[in-house]
């Protein structure tokens, strides 16, 4: 069997003008073209609906929709294999380096686990455990052989979308980021089918690209919004947090004390912000700032996670599993991926990400107000309690971030979300501002009616089945101890404690203002009271 070439041959490396970029550009533009089709086909094949997640397979359901699609791909797919020896196939290396089983295998462990250990889904009354057991077994066999990838993408992708549903919500930021990781692998695999052989370079150019294009575009929607124009309030993200959860167990003032503290280094945290993400589009000038910005981009994490409890941990890993991959062995300094060809050429992949790579646009304005939601539980014997996110798992993603402003009918409310607003017009009224009367103020002009029937009516019957059914079975096994930390840490003292049945669940509403010297609610409202009947 022959193997992919361990590096670019002095032929392969390519020459000077356009000669140079043709010779360059053409592969990693067909490894991002197949990359496309990929990420698009699994999309649209693995989305089963709310209807389909609720039977007891996952795998098997994807396979009775499929028909006899999948008997027919599965032999294609395994006559290419025969027909060039890739059965066998092992994870690709280099002659000085670490095999690029070090950060996709990154993002398969981190993607199986999370997966495979989410807690049981109260609203589909499913645990769907014959799925995450394979998931789990496919995971495994990937890591030994990198054909076994396919069939994982296609399990993980699938369970992943049933958080979608029915109450929606569910971002897919950062397990996306690592699906994508693999997808880009699978597409040089169809390349090594095509043509026998694959260029190890071109992958690490667009996955290094793929990893900057998730700061890229983030910065771009931030410089759309008048991020930069309207001044450095990042500090703001800290109350908006506070107000949801994060830094719960402390009081007011000490929050209070700390938003003080911050408020001088607003600017050179902008201007941070403004860096490491505009900057990541020169990535691939050189080595150095190849292995900076990757540097910056944990670094930016971590700043993150201390200011707002958002903690994308999984990325970080990624992150340092790529670095560990280019640092073994002096690998980076013998790949030839930084000619002005390749630094043109990555310079376009990451200012194009929005149309093959597609990373979430994670841009807000910092907004002084913010609307936290809270759930209190009522037993029948009179017991009541908050329901915390973490009741809500594996929904409590939604249950942390909130956006429930559209349960509210005949109440202005301000368009906004986890403290962000998405106008810079709106974001100068609040910033003009001089107290809590001016701020209810711009609420009642500016303010809308965010009411929508029908999602009302969905999180209605996703609170009344999940809890009903958690009614039922309230302990639901050991799962808990098994999953990985949240990418939201919040904290909410005196959670519900009660053995139930849980007879009614409120919704209630503060609106919560952070004036630049002390943070203080402004309103309480009891949007909603869920009468909980005996089952779904």
């Amino acid at each position: 069997m022959t193997e992919p070439s361990q590096e670019l041959t002095q032929r392969d490396r390519p020459g000077r003008g356009l000669q140079a970029l043709w010779s360059t550009g053409w592969p990693i533009g067909a490894l991002v073209a197949i990359f496309v089709v990929i990420d698009q086909i699994v999309l649209r094949i693995t989305d089963l609906g709310e209807a389909g997640y609720t039977r007891p397979s996952l795998i098997l359901e994807s396979m009775t929709r499929l028909g006899l699609a999948v008997p027919v791909l599965l032999a294609l797919w395994g006559i290419a294999l025969w027909r060039t020896g890739s059965f066998g196939l092992r994870w690709p290396g280099f002659e000085r380096g670490w095999s690029f089983r070090l950060p996709v295998g990154a993002a398969v462990v981190l993607l199986t686990w999370w997966f495979s250990t989410y807690e049981y889904n109260l609203f589909l009354d499913r645990a769907h455990l014959f799925d995450r057991l394979v998931l789990i077994l496919l995971g495994a066999l990937t890591l030994w052989r990198p054909v076994f990838a396919v069939p994982w993408l296609l399990v993980v992708t699938t369970i992943i979308q049933q958080f979608q549903y029915p109450i929606g919500g569910y971002s897919v930021a950062e397990q996306y980021q690592l699906v994508r990781v693999v997808e880009l692998f699978i597409a040089l695999m169809v390349i090594r089918l095509i043509v026998g052989r694959w260029r190890n370079a071109d992958f690490v150019v667009v996955l290094v690209c793929l990893v900057a294009g998730a700061y890229w575009v983030p910065g771009v929607g931030k410089a759309r919004l008048g991020w930069l124009q309207v001044g450095a309030h990042v500090e703001k993200n800290l109350f908006s947090s506070y107000a949801y959860g994060w830094l719960g167990s402390l009081s007011t003032d000490t929050v209070s004390s700390v938003g003080r503290f911050l408020r001088p280094l607003a600017w050179p945290m902008l201007i941070g912000t403004a860096v490491v993400e505009f900057g990541a589009v020169f990535i691939l000038w050189s080595r150095r700032n190849l292995v900076g910005w990757l540097g910056l981009f944990i670094a930016f994490h971590l700043g993150v996670m201390a200011l707002t409890g958002i903690f994308f941990w999984r990325w970080i890993v990624l992150e340092v599993a790529l670095l560990a991959f280019l640092l073994r062995h002096r690998l980076l300094a013998s790949l030839p991926t930084f000619t002005w060809s390749h630094a043109l050429i990555g310079t376009g992949l990451v200012v194009t990400a929005p149309l093959w790579s597609m990373p979430v646009n994670l841009a807000w304005l910092d907004a002084p107000v913010a609307y936290a939601y809270r759930f209190v539980a009522t037993d029948a014997s009179g017991q009541t309690g908050e329901l915390a996110p973490g009741f809500f798992r594996p929904f409590d993603y939604q249950f942390s971030l909130a956006g429930f402003d559209y349960l509210s009918a005949d109440t202005k409310l301000l368009p906004h979300y986890w403290g962000a607003v998405g106008t810079r017009d709106l974001l100068e009224e609040l910033y003009d501002a001089d107290s809590a009367s001016e701020v209810l103020q711009v609420e009642a002009e500016l303010g809308t009616v965010l009411f929508d029937e029908e999602r009302a009516a969905d999180f209605d019957r996703f609170v009344t089945t999940f809890v009903s059914n958690w009614n039922d079975h309230p302990d639901r096994g050991a799962l808990s101890a098994l999953q990985p930390p949240p990418q939201l840490w919040t904290y909410r003292p005196d959670p519900y404690r009660g053995n139930g049945p849980i007879v009614t669940v409120t919704v209630w509403r503060t609106m919560t203002y952070w004036d630049g010297d002390e943070f203080g609610e402004l309103r309480t409202t009891r949007v909603r009271e869920i009468e909980i009947g005996a089952g779904p």
